[in-house]
């Protein structure tokens, strides 16, 4: 099982944050995130904005399983945040 740990750097529109190729992801994946940053980072799909989705806090972390070829953005208000996105099983 392989893994990939990445820091991505999220703007105000949204940025895909799980970035092993997605024909790797044949099995699905567990993701972890980290908010690195000091600003409220939301997470979703492609459509996300800033205050409509899972909201990671300054310093919070999130754990997810994503189905076979499954994305998540996330997006922030104003300026930029980086997020550390841990995927196993890609």
């Amino acid at each position: 099982m392989a893994r990939v740990t990445t820091p991505v750097t999220v703007g105000t529109t949204a940025t895909k944050l799980n970035v092993a190729p997605d024909n790797d992801n044949t099995a699905g994946q567990t993701v972890n995130y980290y908010n690195a940053g000091t600003v409220d980072v939301s997470l979703g799909d492609a459509s996300v904005t800033a205050g409509n989705g899972i909201l990671l806090a300054p310093g919070g972390t999130a754990t997810e399983q994503l189905p076979p070829g499954a994305n998540t953005y996330g997006v922030v208000a104003s300026g930029t945040c980086k997020v550390i996105v841990d995927q196993v099983g890609v």
